[in-house]
C-alpha cells in the first residue's frame, strides 16, 4: 500500500515536470513567433509607400516594390527577393529593384499591387480593377468610354461591371468620379484580402 502511495507521488512529480517543460516550450514558441511576426510587420511597413487605397474597413498602403505572381512561377530563393509569402494562389514578394518588370524570362509578374494596412497589420492584393454596381438599364461600355476605362467583365444580369484602371496614382480621384455618377450605385477597388495577419 505504501509503495502504491509512493508510486502516485512519483507519477505526479513526473507529470508536473512534463507540464512545466511543455509550458516553457509553448512560451518560447510564442515569443519566437511574436518576434518573427513583429519583424515581418516592421519590414512590410518600411516598404509601404505614401500611396493609400481607402476601403470601408482598411487604409491600405501600396508596397511599391511588391510583386505578385502565380504560385510556383517565381524562384523565391532568388537573391533579389528580400521577403516573400504565399497568399492564396499567389506568391507575393518584395524585390530589391522596384523598377524591374520581372526576375527575368520565365518569372512573369502580374499587374496586381501588393498592399499593407499598417494599423491592422494585414496584407492584401489590389487587382487593378474597379468594381461598379450599376443602376438598371445602364450600359457598362458607356461607362468605360466616358471614363477611358477598360471593361474587364460585364455581368449585366446583376448590373455589375469590372473596369481595369491602369494608373494607380489616380485611383482615388477616379473612384470619387465614378461614385458621383448618377448611373453608378457603388464603386470600389477589387481587393483580395488576407484575413490572417501578415506572417
Amino acid at each position: 500500500m505504501e509503495n502504491n502511495h509512493i508510486w502516485k507521488i512519483k507519477m505526479k512529480n513526473i507529470k508536473n515536470t512534463i507540464t512545466l517543460k511543455n509550458y516553457s516550450f509553448v512560451i518560447f514558441i510564442m515569443s519566437f513567433s511574436y518576434f518573427g511576426f513583429a519583424q515581418n510587420n516592421n519590414f512590410l511597413s518600411s516598404h509601404a509607400s505614401d500611396q493609400i487605397i481607402v476601403t470601408d474597413r482598411n487604409n491600405f498602403k501600396i508596397v511599391s516594390n511588391g510583386q505578385i505572381s502565380n504560385r510556383g512561377r517565381v524562384d523565391l530563393n532568388n537573391s533579389d527577393i528580400v521577403w516573400s509569402a504565399q497568399f492564396g494562389e499567389y506568391d507575393i514578394y518584395i524585390d530589391k529593384n522596384p523598377q524591374r518588370e520581372s526576375l527575368g524570362e520565365g518569372y512573369p509578374t502580374s499587374k496586381y499591387y501588393l498592399l499593407y494596412d499598417d494599423a491592422k497589420q494585414k496584407i492584401a492584393i489590389f487587382t487593378g480593377n474597379i468594381v461598379c454596381q450599376l443602376n438598371d438599364n445602364v450600359d457598362a461600355i458607356d461607362i468605360a468610354n466616358d471614363y477611358n476605362l477598360i471593361l474587364s467583365h460585364d455581368f449585366s444580369s446583376i448590373n455589375q461591371a469590372f473596369y481595369n484602371f491602369e494608373s494607380i496614382d489616380g485611383l482615388q480621384v477616379m473612384l470619387e468620379q465614378l461614385r458621383s455618377d448618377y448611373r453608378i450605385k457603388k464603386a470600389y477597388p477589387e481587393i483580395l484580402e488576407n484575413f490572417r495577419r501578415a506572417q
